[in-house]
């Protein structure tokens, strides 16, 4: 996912992009856009990526949906407003549309899934969302496999592959206190989550919080969301490994090893097992 502010777009380092000037590898281009839209060439979504057209149309960015009936836009627009069948979960009670709306008045398409970005706890600091990113006596907080900007390599795993978790999933998703829009690249809500908070954590029926958890469960932009995994299935949920293997995980697991499993490279050599 990808972050805009007063109209500029921002780098791996939290330093702005203005107009054409250099940046440290920040695709415009691609701005807000989940990697679920970026991975659809490669489940047979060539048609639905095609008509997206990021080279034309920044999803999420502040600027797009301002011209609704170009083409392109209402093109564009149509797609994300559709759910794509690859990424809902047949026992996720989810509703088409999502509740809230990210700062764009259009209606967005929901899904069951988002990338772990690690173990930071929900908010909107810099160090927890883009890689490599420091400030004093504040440090790097960006631990998991789905940041802003920068992609993971796979040899940046130090944990290993099968010690770290890629994706898992969310449940009821249009509500807006756990907005999961499969097209937004956000942190803490739609499709970027935490581990910190802990699997299945309670909402109440109105998609804000039940419980405080560690004394923060604030999202991106200060709206109330746990940020964290959960799932309709008995017991747990099922997270896919950055091995390509699924594992279903206990919602019992103890906090620590689950935190854990979200860091790519924290150095932990702690299982899955409770």
């Amino acid at each position: 996912g990808y972050d805009t502010k007063q109209g500029n777009v921002w780098n791996m380092f939290g330093r702005s992009r203005v107009g054409n000037a250099p940046n440290t590898g920040l695709n415009v281009e691609s701005e807000g856009a989940s990697l679920f839209v970026q991975i659809l060439p490669f489940i047979e979504g060539n048609n639905e990526n095609n008509i997206i057209n990021l080279e034309e149309v920044p999803i999420w960015s502040a600027t797009t949906w301002a011209v609704p009936s170009d083409p392109i836009v209402a093109n564009c627009l149509a797609v994300l407003s559709q759910q794509q069948p690859s990424f809902v979960c047949p026992s996720d009670a989810l509703e088409p549309i999502c509740q809230g709306s990210h700062g764009a008045d259009i209606d967005a398409a929901t899904g069951s899934y988002a990338g772990c970005m690690g173990d930071a706890t929900p908010g909107i600091d810099n160090q927890k969302k883009y890689k490599g990113f420091e400030t004093s006596g504040n440090p790097n907080q960006a631990t998991g496999m789905f940041l802003y900007v920068v992609g993971i390599k796979m040899s940046e795993i130090g944990d290993g592959t099968s010690n770290t978790f890629l994706l898992g999933e969310t449940t009821e998703g249009h509500r807006s206190g756990q907005s999961n829009i499969w097209s937004n690249g956000n942190r803490f809500t739609s499709s970027l989550r935490t581990c910190s908070t802990p699997l299945n954590f309670p909402l109440d029926p109105n998609g804000t919080d039940g419980v405080v958890f560690n004394g923060s469960v604030s999202g991106a932009d200060g709206g109330r969301c746990n940020g964290g995994f959960s799932s309709s299935h008995t017991g747990g949920a099922n997270f896919a490994l950055s091995d390509a293997s699924v594992r279903f995980v206990a919602d019992n697991i103890a906090v620590i090893p689950y935190a854990a499993t979200a860091t790519r490279n924290g150095g932990e050599v702690i299982g899955l097992s409770n």
